[in-house]
Parts: structure tokens; C-alpha cells; sequence
């Protein structure tokens, strides 16, 4: 039950005139990339619906028969001479799926999908987009758009893709509470034998990318926006015996926010099992002032400009090795550390699940309040465009909560 054309009539509302296969390869790859959209289509729904839908279709037409109606169902041809279901961007989608993957011999379908949202985005910023029409009832709003990769043919296509092509996840490793401290006991073994300054604050901020990653719950990827001026500035402000705690001010636009610019992390001085997010980042800051650095990114290229997560991969996941080499009880030798283990995500599914083990009764209360920044939605009445001192005082307000995920480490 879905729209269809043969492969020569969709190739002629493409190209305007008769395949050529023995001259043109490309027509030939063009006639296979139809087949195949064409096929995916057909296969969205599942044999039973297909065969109910046929059913149906036959009763109905038994009825007409007896009523004497000349049409039962609604024409279905024959189409215009054009291509309107978005076959093209689905032949483009379907070339793009047999690209080298990462970890398999070709990419994902999420990862193919990315080029539907680029022709939809191109779409909505052409021409055809000045007559859109937008239905709003208070706070909601829909936009009715004729971009044809929001058809019915091409939801169709798109549905019976992913049928076919499946999903292969890989998820990262988490890294234990108890390969953590091993982690960091290899850290501070290094730190020791540092002679230079440039080599203790190497070795530092490893350290502290693994502790910001796993006591603040971050992605990666989010741990390389820190800022080193306000590092230093707020670095005071948490030496103190009632609350002591480290904050790690992030700089930068994150995905689904409105307004905000900057969120500041905080954790504890001195975690429930011994791990030391206050230790480590005085040492970053120190190292930085015997530089005399005091501004710019935390974690930065050799140009000073913001780091990438790509930029500390490999010496983290070194260091991973060397804990799954001394200590093969704690990670399985058979384990390829290279190939599992992630900056990623490693961190913060091992701190995730070590708080879960813990089986605190509030435990996704305090995983939703140390993510609090990742959903405007969940701003707790922040207004945007805040200063750094008064997000601080607020901030510090609710302390006692925000480092409960990182305390509980």
C-alpha cells in the first residue's frame, strides 16, 4: 500500500529521457539505486499488514461491485511527468549508505540519515519555502512544508531503509570506580616523576580530563570547552570546610539551549572513595600560573587554541592499557581497550553505573540535577544571559545538591 512507478518511469521523471546502460555506467547505478528505493518502500510495512491491507481492499471492492459503483477506490495514476516523492534524494541517501563505517563495513542508518536533514534544511531555505504555512495554538507550533523528504512515499522509503540496513551499536565501555582509581593512582605515580613544569601539567590535565569526565558526568566532548580564566577565578571559592569543592566553568553553545553561554560544574573536593577533583585542578591551575598563563581554554592545541576530545584520546586510553596490563582483574585482557573503550562515553557510563550500584533511593534526582544544563527545560528559573559571578552565587545556593553526583563517586 504505497505509491509506485516502475524503474523506467521514475528514471524519465528524473532525467527527462530513456536510460542509456550501455554508454552511461551512471544510468546503469541510477536504474539499481531506483530498484532498490523502490523495494524499500514497498517493504516499510510488515507482510501481515500488507496482506490484511489486501483483504480489506478485496471486500471492499466485493461490496462496490454489489452497490454498482464504477471507482470502489480513489485512481492511482497515472503521476506527473516529475520527480515529487523525493526519489532523488533518496537514490543520493541510498549511494551515500555504502561509505566505510567506522566499526563496520559501512556506515550506519543514523549516520546516512544526517543527509536527509541537509536536504530538508536546504529545502526550507530555498524559495520554496516562502509559502509555508504555520498552525499555532499558545506555546506550539506546526509548520505544514511540501519538501519532499517529508513525504508519504519518502517516510515510507526512509522506514523500509532502516528495516533493511538494521543498527549496529557500539556503545563505549564504562570505565569502573575501581579502574578509576587505578587509573588516577598511575597519574600521581607519573606527576611524581615529572622534572619539568610543561610535563606536571601534562600529566595534570590527563588526570583531570578523567575526573571531569567521570565526577561531572561529561561527554568527552563537552570537557574541552573549560575556561582557564574563570578556572582560576572560582578556584578560591571552594576552599572551605563546611562544602569544599573544584568548579569547572564550560564555555560555550550546547545543543538545545537558549541563551546560555556558560555553565559552571561543580564537584566535590574529595570524593566518597578517595578520587581528588579539587587535588587535580589546583595542580592544572598551578601549572598554568608557572607558565603565566591565565587565560584562554584548559585544555588547548599547541596554538592555544580549544582543544579537541581527538586530542587526549590516545593518551588516556594509553593509560587505560597500563591498568588492563597491571591489573588484568580489572579489565579482561581479551578486552581491546583501543577498540571498546571511549572519551566519549566511557567516563560517564562508569560513574553513571557506579551511582546506580550504590541503589540511593534519589539516585535519578541527583543524575538530573547534575545534568541540569543540558536541558533548558530544566533550568530551575535560570534567566539567560547571566553573569558569571551571579550564575555563581545561584549556583552556590543549591551546592549542596549539584555535587552530590560527583560526592557519591
Amino acid at each position: 500500500m504505497t505509491q509506485f512507478q516502475c524503474d523506467l518511469c521514475q528514471f524519465r521523471n528524473l532525467m527527462k529521457r530513456d536510460p542509456c546502460t550501455e554508454s552511461m555506467e551512471g544510468d546503469e547505478w541510477l536504474l539499481v539505486c531506483i530498484r532498490r528505493a523502490i523495494l524499500d518502500s514497498l517493504w516499510s510495512h510488515e507482510p501481515s499488514t500488507v496482506r490484511n491491507n489486501l483483504t480489506e481492499c478485496r471486500r471492499a471492492l466485493g461490496i462496490g461491485r454489489m452497490f454498482g459503483f464504477q471507482n470502489t477506490f480513489s485512481s492511482m495514476g497515472p503521476f506527473p511527468i516529475e520527480d515529487t516523492w523525493g526519489l532523488k534524494e533518496a537514490c543520493i541517501l541510498l549511494h551515500r549508505s555504502l561509505d566505510a563505517g567506522k566499526n563496520d563495513t559501512t556506515i550506519q542508518f543514523n549516520t546516512m540519515r544526517k543527509l536527509r536533514s541537509a536536504f530538508s534544511n536546504a529545502f526550507h531555505a530555498s524559495k520554496y519555502s516562502s509559502g509555508l504555512v504555520t498552525m499555532a495554538q499558545d506555546a506550539r507550533k506546526t509548520v505544514v512544508t511540501d519538501s519532499p523528504t517529508y513525504g508519504v512515499w519518502f517516510q515510507r522509503f526512509m522506514l523500509g531503509c532502516h528495516k533493511r540496513m538494521g543498527e549496529k551499536i557500539k556503545q563505549d565501555m564504562g570505565v569502573s570506580i575501581q579502574v578509576m582509581h587505578k587509573l588516577m593512582e598511575i597519574c600521581e605515580n607519573a606527576f611524581s616523576a615529572c622534572t619539568t613544569t610543561k610535563d606536571k601539567l601534562n600529566t595534570s590535565l590527563l588526570a583531570m580530563y578523567c575526573i571531569a569526565s567521570f565526577c561531572g558526568g561529561l561527554r568527552g566532548e563537552e570537557v574541552p570547552m573549560a575556561d582557564l580564566g574563570e578556572f582560576i577565578k572560582h578556584s578560591p571559592k571552594g576552599n572551605e570546610n563546611e562544602l569544599p569543592h573544584i568548579i569547572l566553568p564550560l564555555l560555550g553553545r550546547f545543543k538545545g539551549e537558549k541563551g546560555e553561554i556558560h555553565h559552571l560544574v561543580p564537584m566535590a573536593a574529595v570524593t566518597n572513595t578517595g578520587l581528588q577533583p579539587r587535588r587535580w585542578g589546583i595542580r592544572v591551575i598551578e601549572g598554568y600560573k608557572s607558565l603565566n598563563i591565565q587565560s584562554g581554554p584548559v585544555w588547548r592545541n599547541s596554538k592555544g587554541k580549544q582543544g579537541k576530545m581527538a586530542d587526549w584520546e590516545g593518551p588516556i586510553l594509553d593509560k587505560i592499557k597500563e591498568v588492563q596490563d597491571k591489573y588484568p582483574h580489572l579489565i579482561d585482557p581479551a578486552v581491546n581497550v583501543y577498540d571498546e573503550y571511549g572519551l566519549s562515553r566511557s567516563f560517564r557510563r562508569g560513574s553513571n553505573t557506579h551511582l546506580r550500584n550504590l541503589n540511593l533511593q534519589n539516585v535519578q534526582d541527583i543524575v538530573d540535577d547534575n545534568n541540569r544544563w543540558r536541558k533548558f527545560d530544566r533550568a530551575k528559573g535560570r534567566m539567560p544571559g547571566m553573569g558569571m559571578s551571579d550564575y555563581y552565587t545561584e549556583i552556590r545556593q543549591a551546592m549542596p545538591r549539584l555535587i552530590l553526583y560527583s560526592k557519591h563517586q
